[in-house]
Parts: structure tokens; sequence; C-alpha cells
């Protein structure tokens, strides 16, 4: 049978992970636009004036840094803790492992 057997390490080809030359090639493309870009971009968003728009055209760009947060359901149970809090007369004792204490 061709190939290899079972237990066998993994000869030639790529690591496992890592990006393929097409995909690289890509990223690489796609990241030197954007920072040509960027420039341009950072001047457009200086020349506008109306303080609304300023803001509207900044979220939309962050909107591509910053992941949107999502919504998720948890189904496990999270366990209950209750605390007891009891408030003593100003006179009250508190015996304690060594010795009483008075307040």
């Amino acid at each position: 049978m061709p190939g290899k057997k079972k237990g066998q390490p993994k000869t030639g080809w790529r690591e496992k992970g890592s990006p393929n030359k097409v995909t690289r090639t890509a990223k690489e493309l796609v990241t030197d636009l954007v920072s040509a870009g960027m420039a341009k971009a950072m001047q457009k968003l200086e020349e506008i004036e109306d303080p609304k728009e300023y803001l509207e055209t900044l979220a939309k760009f962050i909107s591509y840094v910053v992941p949107k947060k999502t919504e998720s359901e948890t189904t496990a149970a999270l366990p209950v803790m209750q605390t007891e809090v009891r408030i003593l007369p100003s006179e009250a004792k508190i015996a304690s492992s060594e010795k009483e204490v008075s307040l």
C-alpha cells in the first residue's frame, strides 16, 4: 500500500498549520494595500468638520479592527454561594478559639 504507515512521522510537504504560498501572497498583498491607503484615509478623516459625521465614519473603521460582541448562552449551572452577616451589639462578646474578645 502506498503512503506512510500509521504512527510514522510526517515527511515532506509543508508543516501542519503553516499557510500555503497562495494564502501567504494574498495576505501580503492585502496588507500592502491597506498600509498604502492608511495615510489617505487618515487625511480624509481629518477633513471631516461635522462631529457627528466624523464619529460615524470613525465607528465604521473601528468595526474592522475591534471584533463585535456576540451573545452566547451558557448551559453550565453556576454554584450559588450564600453569606450570612450578623450585626452584634457593641457590648457583645465574640468567642474565638484562643480567647474571648469584647467589643
